[in-house]
């Protein structure tokens, strides 16, 4: 059945090209309408108290105008007056706040109230605070670009309609950028890795076409989220290269024996398409765990990435044989060897320290899974942009002057004024709360609601709810500001009950990192025994799905734990999702590399396999491994967004780790349970002395 659905794909090899060459141009037209998703807030499960006060917040009120605020050069009041007049005209723009809305400016600066002097005007620098309802991305980018002409590019602007617009400014182009040059690496790596010099072009049109049909394939899911836009291509094509790797290097082996074209295809696509087809299930198993996350992002990622790979493993064998076999005249016409050298020393060195490695590997692995559970962690995205962005450095300048503004609202049932008093009390009473907005002190319950001006009602008011409106000093993110949420959500709780809602950008951070702190568990768990069944099965063997992934594991917690000893603080998206990419990605590894020891155990003693395995493995290992490592550093490094960068680094860096793991470690562990690997695995007779198999 196998070999006639091969001889088939040889068979009909033109066909073959012409549907995946119309597949490849309807997914470009279908990729465009893939829309982008940057709000990490609508990624939430909708049993998140922040998702339901949301939710809730859009039935019963009308929507709160975001703010954008704008830090002016040093002026005289008129000159502010006459921005301020400016800024009011343009479209979009629904109000401008500022000095003169609360105070008398006849009056002199130092007659007039401290505190609302100081949250609009000090050392002759004034902040405006410009609202808006807009929420279309193309005239949210109108309206700043409009309000930039106005101000200059001396003032400075803070909000996170800005940071939105900064990200979106470089998404697309960042993604170009690390495509381009990632593409440009993979193709010099294997133009000097392979044995013709137009088989990079194969292999890289290949994966090419397979992540333009998952690009476009995108369109059933709608919209896919910024993260997965980002990172989709990049691993598609670093975890799947080396499935076409390998089967080439089979197809010139059989030629080199002298098959015919075909009949080497043929038998390549036969004996290549286990051991590819298990690393491929693999990968696919370590991100199709993403999608058990309750974290809407992980699954979109996972959906994505899964997908991709399995298109890759089609393209590879059904479009790849048919396009070597019509260039097969000028693939053979440009061979060349291949300029990686023996790496024999390299087994020989392995082998050698086979008594130290292995010991060494486990004290690290111990340390850091320890170290990887400490690391400081960032939930939400007031720290996407890098320090040294502009917009990053325009918000410090005006936080360091006028502070932090950050809003939450909480609605409570109208049914009790002397309960709303009460949480108004207890709510002006913590130090960190600048500022409360409520119907009680905004217009009293004494007044008849019917004599209220609609639009202050509305705001505040609504059939079964009063809104609250907290303004506090506090950062987006921070300890103290998740230690206000609990302290907030305390009270209410006293008072209502659970008929309160809280929301806010900080208190969905808060429920985000609940979210995702719960999800790693269940992902982790996942991937590993979804990945061990695999490998069970293919390997038909008890013990050596435990060595592999105990490899890669170790691999993962030192990758993660580096950051601790470094200091630096992580993304918790991006070590949630890391843990189950590099699992997934560089798993094929050992796997490539235990196929091949457990063939040379058929033909030679352990010590001489362990040599084997290393030599005739290795170099599809060290290709892969060099395009994934150069891939995810091109990514981190081009990445504006630093959820990406971050998923970049810390790839690029486990990438690394995982083939040193892959070197020096597992084989020293296949050649140290070598017998009970023969005792453990179905239908395996090694041989212990040369020409002499076990009885």
């Amino acid at each position: 059945m196998k070999e006639a659905l091969f001889r088939g794909i040889v068979k009909y090899k033109k066909i073959i090209i012409t549907v995946f060459s119309i597949l490849g141009l309807i997914s470009i037209f279908l990729a465009r309408f893939v829309g982008i998703n940057n709000d990490m807030v609508d990624y939430l499960p909708s049993s998140s108290p922040s998702t339901q006060a949301i939710h809730v917040m859009e039935d019963e009120f009308p929507p709160q105008p975001s703010e954008i605020r704008v830090l002016l050069p040093p002026s005289d009041i008129t000159g502010v007056l006459d921005v301020k007049d400016e800024l009011a005209q343009v479209s979009e723009v629904t109000g401008v706040e500022w000095l003169d809305d609360e105070e008398d400016l006849e009056k002199p600066l130092p007659l007039m109230d401290q505190e609302t002097l100081d949250k609009y005007y000090q050392d002759d620098q004034a902040l405006l605070y410009i609202s808006t309802e807009i929420t279309e991305p193309e005239k949210r980018d109108e309206m700043i670009e409009s309000i930039e002409a106005i101000v200059g590019t001396d003032a400075q602007m803070d909000g996170p309609l800005i940071q939105d617009y900064e990200l979106d400014q470089h998404t697309t182009k960042d993604l170009y950028t690390t495509i381009s040059l990632a593409v440009v690496v993979a193709f010099f790596v294997l133009l000097f890795t392979t044995s013709s010099w137009i088989e990079p072009l194969l292999i890289l049109g290949t994966i090419g076409l397979a992540i333009l049909i998952n690009s476009g394939s995108n369109i059933f899911l709608g919209e896919i989220s910024f993260v997965t836009k980002n990172a989709f291509p990049i691993l598609q094509l670093g975890v799947s290269i080396d499935y076409s790797i390998f089967l080439l290097h089979r197809y010139e082996e059989y030629r080199k024996e002298g098959l015919v074209q075909e009949e080497a295809m043929v038998k390549a696509l036969k004996n290549s398409l286990g051991s590819v087809l298990s690393s491929g299930l693999t990968t696919v198993i370590g991100f199709a765990a993403l999608i058990l996350m309750k974290f809407g992002i992980g699954a979109d990622m996972g959906i994505v990435l899964a997908k991709g790979v399995i298109l890759s493993l089609l393209s590879v064998f059904i479009f790849l044989p048919a396009m070597t076999l019509v260039c097969a005249d000028i693939l053979e016409k440009t061979m060349h060897k291949s300029f990686i050298p023996s790496l024999n020393p390299l087994a020989q060195f392995v082998y050698k320290v086979r008594y130290i490695v292995v010991p060494l590997m486990a004290v690290a692995a111990i340390v850091f899974f320890f170290a990887q559970r400490q690391n400081d962690f960032y939930y939400g995205n007031s720290r996407w942009l890098p320090e040294d962005n502009t917009v990053m450095q325009d918000k410090q300048t005006i936080e360091e002057t006028f502070g932090h503004k950050n809003q939450m609202a909480i609605m409570i049932p109208n049914d009790s004024e002397e309960k709303e008093k009460e949480m108004i009390q207890s709510l002006e009473g913590l130090a960190d709360v600048s500022e409360v907005q409520a119907y009680s002190n905004e217009v009293g319950w004494a007044i008849p609601i019917q004599y209220v001006p609609e639009d202050t009602r509305e705001m505040l008011h609504s059939e079964d709810y009063t809104r609250m409106a907290l303004e506090t000093s506090l950062p987006a993110e921070s300890p103290e500001t998740f230690e206000l949420i609990d302290t907030i959500r305390d009270k209410a709780g006293d008072l209502f009950g659970d008929d309160y809602l809280l929301a806010g950008d900080s208190v969905s951070t808060y429920d985000l990192k609940d979210v995702i702190s719960a999800d790693q568990k269940i992902v982790n768990i996942t991937s590993i025994i979804g990945i061990l069944i695999v490998i069970m099965i293919a390997f038909k063997s008890l013990i050596l799905p435990a060595l592999l992934v105990i490899s890669i594991q170790a691999a993962i917690w030192i990758n993660l734990g580096l950051p601790y000893f470094r200091g630096s603080a992580l993304f918790y998206i991006a070590f949630l999702i890391l843990s189950s990419v590099q699992l997934g990605a560089t798993v094929d590894y050992a796997v490539l590399l235990t196929d091949r020891y457990l063939e040379e155990r058929h033909l030679q003693p352990k010590k001489e396999a362990l040599l084997a395995s290393i030599e005739k493995s290795g170099e599809s290992i060290l290709v892969s491994g060099t395009i994934m490592t150069a891939a995810g550093f091109l990514f981190g490094l081009f990445s504006t967004n630093q959820v990406p960068a971050q998923i970049g680094y810390l790839l690029a860096q486990g990438t690394i780790l995982s083939m040193i793991i892959v070197f020096f470690g597992l084989p020293i562990l296949l050649y140290m349970t070598d017998p009970l690997i023969e005792k453990l695995t179905l239908k395996t007779t090694f041989i212990h002395k040369k020409g002499h198999h076990s009885s």
